[in-house]
């Protein structure tokens, strides 16, 4: 995830992650993203074939990693608004078929349009989520989304290739861990601009995001399935945190709307 001046997470997860910018334990991430990185006492991730990196064109997936995405539809993707801010969409491309960032076998397409939630706005980073476009379809399938509002303690799945616990390297293999969300009171602690709509925080310390997660999912199991109800957004600069601080997610509920149909017109001619 990415980090906050005060209280942030960059692109990268504490298990796995994509690099991101590093701020302080207590305020707003910083921009451009840091190299998100791995999950933080995360496990290798199981059947996840909608999880892909978004990775920086023409550069070799373990060294252009930029965040993490999720197959929304054959051609489409989600991700942070942050990880594709003030960059064309012919800078990015997307990797998938593979969760080792490194082996062959990989399919790769470059992103042909990103449009970003018209009301994120950077160091605020409430409804930080993109679409993206992509050149052709992928033979990966789609997750479904899940746009209803979570509790406190809802369980989320997070997964990344971002920057591991004690560990300056990003995972080559795709990461995953559990979390808890937690009450609304909670989150506020940490972030002074908490939006109820909009944000979500979730901890179950020592696992964590951290950066080169940013972009990356959040996960509920719904119906014997995995569907996508986040995106990981930002975080405490230290993986896992330091100070009990929750890592920031934004909730698709919050942008229901603008969602389904950024999604129904990306998949368009």
């Amino acid at each position: 995830m990415k980090a906050r001046a005060a209280s942030a997470i960059g692109p990268v997860l504490a298990v796995a992650a994509m690099p991101t910018a590093v701020g302080s334990a207590t305020g707003r991430p910083v921009h451009p993203p840091r190299a998100t990185g791995a999950i933080a006492h995360g496990t290798p991730a199981g059947a996840m074939p909608f999880v892909v990196a978004l990775v920086a064109h023409g550069r070799a997936p373990g060294q252009g990693l930029q965040c993490g995405a999720t197959v929304v539809a054959p051609t489409v993707v989600v991700t942070a608004a942050h990880c594709v801010a003030n960059q064309s969409a012919d800078a990015f491309d997307v990797v998938a078929g593979t969760v080792w960032l490194s082996r062959s076998g990989q399919q790769r397409v470059p992103v042909a349009r990103s449009r970003a939630y018209p009301g994120w706005v950077a160091n605020i980073d409430h409804g930080d989520v993109a679409v993206l476009t992509l050149a052709r379809a992928l033979p990966e399938p789609a997750v479904r989304l899940d746009l209803s509002r979570l509790r406190a303690g809802t369980r989320l799945t997070i997964a990344g290739w971002g920057l591991t616990a004690g560990s300056r390297q990003l995972s080559d293999r795709l990461l995953q861990t559990t979390l808890r969300v937690r009450r609304d009171g909670y989150c506020r602690r940490y972030d002074d601009v908490y939006r109820t709509s909009w944000d979500m925080c979730a901890s179950d310390l020592p696992r964590d995001a951290c950066d080169g997660d940013s972009g990356g999912p959040a996960f509920v199991r719904a119906r014997g399935r995995l569907e996508l109800a986040g995106v990981i957004s930002w975080g405490s600069a230290h993986c896992p945190s330091r100070h009990g601080m929750p890592g920031f997610y934004s909730r698709l509920s919050g942008i229901r709307s603008w969602l389904e149909q950024t999604i129904a017109a990306a998949q368009r001619p």
